[in-house]
């Protein structure tokens, strides 16, 4: 029922013979000198994601603390088949005899290499809820080990990010990726545009409002989100919990929006360098993205010789999020937690945070970090990660004029914003009660429905998830 890429870890070992030199420091060299099983339970990814990655790090740690195996299951994505295993997991999980380790995404798209490469498959995950996974038991307390690990260059991660994992004094997740919204914006286009700097730092809210009531589409091109993450307080219970004319007036606005801008689609696609390279005259004055898709904006902003600047992209009450994308976690049944906070640990070391030896050419989206997520190491990311694109260019290759570029965490200020808020997304029905409100067929003029009910439906929803 389970994945295993048992014939993938020689290639692996090749290709990621630079993680070699990992080795954990020996304050945490646990002795393992009975036999001693780890059950790890992972999605399936594409050849040069995070697969890869687990796959040589099982190795590895396996060489070095004998007498230690390590059990990497990888949950199917056929429905049928996820729908058994996820029984059995939860299950498991129940008995007191659920996996040892988890390393998954958040999010509920997997990109895979089959039955070609660059396919999409929606799933359902393990935890749709990883804060509530939290509350719930399901993982197991690190704090005392994370604590006490000297060695990890805690300095170095986005403590914001991080301390997402812990609740109520407890450490339960390492987040390992993280995602922001974005806008990013050239300032010499922005006049032009009939776009102020003052309004890209506003809400997503103002910046819809303003969009509608002046009908600049390069505006409400930014402010087109189907996302409940536009809201701070979308879990919050009791006093502060989002309201139902909250909503209402976050659907109202997005009605207007959507109105506006009618059935273009085009500014929903993922800007990228090859992009701007096929048709430079195009360049837009801002564009919405999220921290991933940096580099690709530098690279423009080099190519272009024009000014960049960077926005996040503030929820409703004007708070900067950041949402947790990739995460490990030690399950709650754990005989041998130490152990295992000693494995994920890994993934958060330098050359793992960094990609570094992965040719990063090879992926979907050539100039972003793994699993879509920026690393939570960001302390030096930026020229970490920019040297692994340089280090495998080709003199053919469409990012050539890329090979003396320079960039350093300097080029990125983005990373020394306050973040205000750091979540795990949560799966809702947000995204298709919003395709109601608007007749496609007709322009994408607005509906005759009842917003309000709509709105009431999402609360109710909210409050029984």
């Amino acid at each position: 029922m389970f994945k295993k890429r048992l014939l993938r870890v020689e290639l692996v070992a090749l290709c990621l013979s630079f993680l070699l030199g990992i080795a954990a420091p020996a304050a945490f060299r646990v002795s393992a000198e009975a036999e001693t099983s780890l059950w790890l339970v992972t999605e399936e990814t594409a050849a040069d994601e995070m697969n890869a990655v687990v796959e040589f790090i099982i190795q590895q740690f396996q060489q070095e603390h004998p007498g230690v195996s390590i059990r990497m299951d990888i949950l199917p994505n056929q429905e049928q088949a996820r729908e058994e295993s996820l029984q059995h997991i939860r299950e498991e999980m129940e008995n007191g005899t659920g996996p040892d380790l988890y390393l998954l995404p958040t999010g509920t798209t997997l990109t895979l290499d089959h039955p070609q490469k660059y396919t999409y498959r929606r799933i359902d995950p393990l935890f749709p809820d990883v804060a509530a996974a939290m509350e719930l038991g399901a993982f197991a307390d690190i704090s005392a080990y994370y604590d006490r690990d000297t060695d990890l260059d805690k300095d170095g991660l986005n403590q914001s990010v991080m301390d997402a994992g812990s609740l109520d004094g407890a450490r339960y997740v390492l987040p390992l990726r993280y995602g922001m919204p974005m806008l990013y914006a050239f300032d010499e286009l922005l006049a032009d545009a009939g776009i102020s700097k003052q309004t890209l730092e506003g809400s997503i809210e103002s910046i819809m409002c303003e969009a509608v009531q002046t009908r600049n589409l390069n505006l409400a091109y930014c402010a087109d989100m189907a996302s409940a993450t536009v809201f701070s307080n979308l879990l919050t219970r009791g006093e502060g919990a989002l309201r139902v004319d909250q909503v209402a007036d976050y659907m109202k606005d997005y009605q207007a929006l959507k109105a506006l801008i009618g059935t273009e689609s085009l500014h929903l696609s993922r800007f990228d360098y090859l992009a701007y390279k096929a048709g430079p005259k195009s360049l837009r004055s801002v564009y919405r993205g999220t921290i991933s898709d940096a580099l690709n904006f530098l690279a423009v902003e080099k190519a272009s010789g024009l000014t960049l600047s960077m926005y996040p992209l503030r929820t409703t009450t004007g708070d900067a999020m950041a949402f947790v994308t990739y995460y490990g976690a030690v399950g709650s049944s754990c005989q041998s937690p130490e152990l295992a906070y000693e494995f994920l640990r890994q993934f958060l070391l330098e050359d793992v945070q960094w990609e570094k030896g992965r040719n990063m050419m090879d992926g979907e989206w050539p100039l972003s970090p793994m699993e879509d997520g920026w690393p939570v190491r960001t302390q030096g990311s930026v020229k970490a990660l920019l040297a692994n694109i340089q280090g495998n260019l080709s003199a053919d290759s469409a990012y050539q004029p890329l090979a003396n570029l320079y960039l350093s965490d300097d080029s990125l200020p983005i990373l020394e914003t306050k973040i205000d808020l750091v979540c795990f997304p949560v799966q809702t029905d947000f995204e298709k009660l919003l395709s109601q409100l608007n007749n496609y067929n007709d322009a994408n003029t607005p509906a005759d429905v009842d917003i309000d009910a709509l709105a009431e439906e999402f609360i109710t929803g909210l409050q029984g998830a």
